[in-house]
């Protein structure tokens, strides 16, 4: 009888990715239909905002939550692309919402136990995409679709752009 390779089992760290992918997609998501809003609140007051302004940051929340939508999607898949993905998302996100918090003039309890809360998770799941199991996972070669390489560009050059606007406009 011939010996069958052993196959890694799916790493159980790939439910909580999947999950937070999902639950961050829908936020963005959110996000895309609140730009439209006009304003936003900074320092404590509503400011107006240009238009471009709010189709910028609803094509940035879209993008973002398209690009987590589809790496969700194959997140079971062993292609290391995937992995790469998810990485990079988490990676950039962490940064510009750290950043975004003095930019946007929050300064309140619980915007920043919010966003430290999200930091937190995106940093759980940076480490459960780095672990071993995940090595051992994503073994197959190939490389990321464009457009979710595009969607991530768009989605982090949009956000900076933002952040940047916030900083200089909205003061």
């Amino acid at each position: 009888m011939a010996a069958v390779a052993e196959k890694p089992e799916r790493p159980i760290g790939l439910l909580y990715v999947y999950t937070w992918d999902l639950l961050r997609a829908l936020v963005g998501i959110i996000g895309a239909m609140t730009a439209f809003a006009g304003g936003i609140i900074v320092n404590g007051k509503e400011v107006a905002l240009p238009l471009a302004a709010q189709i910028g940051s609803a094509v940035a929340n879209v993008s973002y939550a398209g690009a987590l939508i589809v790496v969700a999607v194959v997140l079971g898949r062993r292609q290391a692309w995937v992995r790469q993905a998810q990485r990079i998302s988490l990676i950039l996100a962490v940064p510009l919402t750290l950043v975004s918090l003095p930019a946007m003039g929050i300064s309140d309890a619980p915007s920043l136990a919010s966003a430290a809360f999200v930091i937190a998770m995106d940093v759980l799941a940076i480490y459960l995409m780095t672990g071993p199991a995940m090595d051992a996972w994503y073994t197959e070669p190939g490389s990321a679709p464009k457009y979710v390489n595009g969607a991530i560009v768009i989605w982090f050059a949009l956000n900076a752009a933002f952040v940047a606007y916030a900083f200089v406009a909205l003061r």
